[in-house]
């Protein structure tokens, strides 16, 4: 069923949201039964960006909702930023991608992965996530943590791992030039880097799903 599909996701991948609006006092087990999220479940189709958009905006909009009336952490919106793009990657790439490890960069073009995303954030969220896993269940929840500008690529891997790097200028830069016309050849070409140190970031991208063959 198309809903215990995404409540698998939304328990998985919210899975520090969840944990911390518990703690709260707040349920997160009923978001899919609301209304809205009902109606857009009805004509949802697995594997579609469109249908992962909709319904990680709702479930984001439930916790943002929630941290409005039982407050939160200063990081609160920037972390269900950050599950709510390991939750539109997976509901993308889960279903869309070949169940293939990555190959040896050959002469066809190559292009940046559709369930693959950027984004900007005002903390340092991996090191975060890092804090509150090793959390024991008494443990009081980090309340507040410093500001640092943090800008991540979320892609999942060939062999289905959810992958998250910093993203650098670089590295934003590059992925630009693989556009889907260029072959790897020609993405390196494109780069203006140093041949050599281009091959290597493109592989990388490779083998961590951000870049198709």
């Amino acid at each position: 069923m198309t809903s215990r599909y995404y409540g698998e996701l939304l328990a998985r991948l919210f899975i520090h949201s969840y944990a911390i609006a518990r703690r709260r006092g707040l349920d997160p087990s009923g978001i899919l039964d609301t209304p809205d999220l009902r109606a857009i479940l009805e004509d949802a189709v697995r594997g579609s960006a469109g249908s992962a958009d909709r319904i990680a905006a709702c479930i984001e909009a439930w916790f943002l909702a929630a941290h409005a009336e039982k407050g939160g952490p200063s990081y609160w919106p920037n972390l269900i930023r950050y599950e709510g793009a390991l939750f539109r990657t997976e509901a993308v790439a889960r279903v869309a991608r070949q169940a293939v490890a990555a190959g040896t960069p050959g002469r066809r073009p190559i292009r940046r992965a559709v369930s693959a995303r950027i984004i900007a954030l005002d903390h340092d969220l991996p090191a975060l996530i890092v804090r509150l896993d090793r959390l024991n269940e008494g443990d009081p929840i980090p309340w507040a943590v410093p500001v640092k500008p943090t800008r991540l690529l979320v892609a999942m891997s060939p062999r289905g791992v959810l992958r998250v790097v910093r993203a650098s200028d670089a590295l934003e830069g590059f992925l630009r030039t693989v556009d889907g016309e260029r072959d790897f050849d020609l993405v390196v070409a494109a780069s203006g880097s140093d041949p050599e140190s281009a091959r290597s970031v493109l592989k990388s991208l490779i083998e961590i799903g951000a870049v198709e063959e």
